[in-house]
């Protein structure tokens, strides 16, 4: 069964937000009931403004929006950027109050930010634009141009070529009693041929001799009538 719509009022709304230090606020623009609160992570002030989709008392209709967490902060130059990309939503269902606190909870602890060791502002995620990779890149740039990886990140390891040789390749008494382990299909057919064209040399190589064996008796004995 989908999640049916849960119309909130504002007594309710205020209920959930206030101990988590969110204040009416006044924005420019908006409707809705705004709730914000400022907290500072290092050198950054972080400006949270939370949009209830409350209008005269209780949230609008079903489908035509949802909770948003919207978060900003202020460079060192007095500008405002968005942490994030996108706004977190909650929608307004049954569950809406404790999805709400859980998501204001994760606020709380200021150690989930990691902080710039150069200039003390707050790093954010970013992706190289040549490659796509993500890695952690200061807000104060161009400022301060510090970066690092993002926290357990995974290197890909190059791919390492087989080798032919013996002492490159570390065979094993097995792999020296089994010499096509370790090989490759492609690997097996092309020393499957090599293979088979040093037997049909050695053959022809042999019957050469033999003719020439053959060659030199008839000479010994055809020598040895006439004396």
């Amino acid at each position: 069964m989908p999640p049916t719509y849960q119309e909130i009022t504002l007594e309710e709304f205020t209920k959930v937000v206030e101990p988590f230090g969110f204040k009416p606020m006044a924005q420019q623009g908006a409707k809705e009931k705004v709730f914000g609160k400022v907290m500072s992570v290092g050198n950054t002030k972080i400006s949270l403004r939370l949009y209830s989709s409350i209008v005269d008392g209780v949230s609008r209709g079903v489908g035509e929006d949802a909770i948003r967490l919207s978060t900003v902060y202020k460079k060192s130059d007095d500008s405002i950027r968005p942490l994030y990309p996108t706004d977190k939503r909650v929608y307004r269902t049954e569950n809406w109050q404790s999805n709400l606190a859980k998501l204001l909870e994760s606020w709380k602890n200021k150690a989930e930010f990691y902080i710039c060791p150069k200039c003390n502002h707050i790093l954010v995620e970013r992706k190289n634009q040549s490659n796509g990779n993500a890695f952690l890149g200061c807000t104060e740039y161009p400022k301060c141009t510090h970066s690092q990886p993002l926290p357990n990140a995974k290197k890909e390891e190059a791919p390492k070529k087989k080798s032919d040789r013996i002492e490159d390749r570390g065979f094993t008494d097995r792999e020296l009693r089994e010499p096509w382990n370790g090989y490759t299909t492609k690997e097996r057919r092309r020393h499957t041929e090599e293979d088979s064209l040093d037997v049909k040399h050695m053959m022809k190589n042999r019957d050469r001799i033999h003719r020439m064996e053959e060659g030199e008796k008839e000479i010994r004995d055809i020598e040895g009538g006439q004396e």
